[in-house]
């Protein structure tokens, strides 16, 4: 059985950063959509038949968006869920992966959407978005046991930004403490995702 602590901190008083990963909160995606990849042809015929591939060819230079619906239609974002992908060159923040979602509201940027390494990579995750948020506005200890019976904590936290962002920080799921998620959207994003999800955003529990 887990056990489970939560603490609560004073509100953020600094200045939010609106910034984080190379994207602004409220603005454009900064880059252009990616290139067409070997089945984008294809693809395009039949992506029912190709739905599990990508029609897309990976970066190899610079950071590019996929368009989750309509592909290749350059046409503006409008409210869209898009994948972002960077190439091996950058490594990202808070993650190993070269990509993540995002979500937009009339083109600006609205959500962000990422899976991490999980408990490995708790420590230096919280320490980078205490040192850029500020200490959490709650955040909650649990403590596990791992195959070997050694126990550890793992610490989920949120901050509820002044300016109407808010970032959840799953440091583990709930099946494994390998996967964790990192998760920061607007209130107008939060509120359309649980809408869509049928079910308030977690807090202080895995996904």
């Amino acid at each position: 059985m887990a056990s489970a602590a939560m603490f609560a901190s004073p509100a953020l008083s600094q200045p939010a950063d609106v910034t984080i990963l190379g994207l602004t909160f409220g603005q454009p995606l900064p880059f252009s959509e990616c290139q067409p990849g070997p089945l984008a042809e294809k693809w395009l015929k039949n992506p029912r038949k190709y739905q599990y591939e990508s029609p897309y060819a990976f970066p190899t230079s610079a950071p590019c968006y996929e368009r989750l619906q309509q592909p290749f239609q350059r046409t503006p974002i409008g409210d869209e869920t898009l994948t972002v992908k960077y190439p091996l060159s950058i490594k990202l923040a808070l993650t190993s992966k070269r990509y993540f979602t995002v979500k937009t509201i009339a083109g600006k940027l609205s959500g962000i959407y990422m899976v991490h390494e999980g408990i490995s990579v708790q420590s230096q995750n919280l320490q980078a978005l205490k040192a850029k948020f500020g200490n959490p506005s709650e955040s909650q200890d649990t403590t596990w046991q791992n195959n070997f019976g050694a126990g550890y904590t793992a610490t989920d936290a949120v901050w509820k930004l002044p300016i109407g962002l808010t970032i959840l920080y799953i440091s583990r799921m709930e099946r494994s403490d390998q996967i964790g998620q990192f998760l920061m959207y607007s209130t107008e994003q939060g509120k359309r995702d649980d809408v869509s999800d049928g079910k308030p955003k977690p807090v202080t529990q895995g996904l």
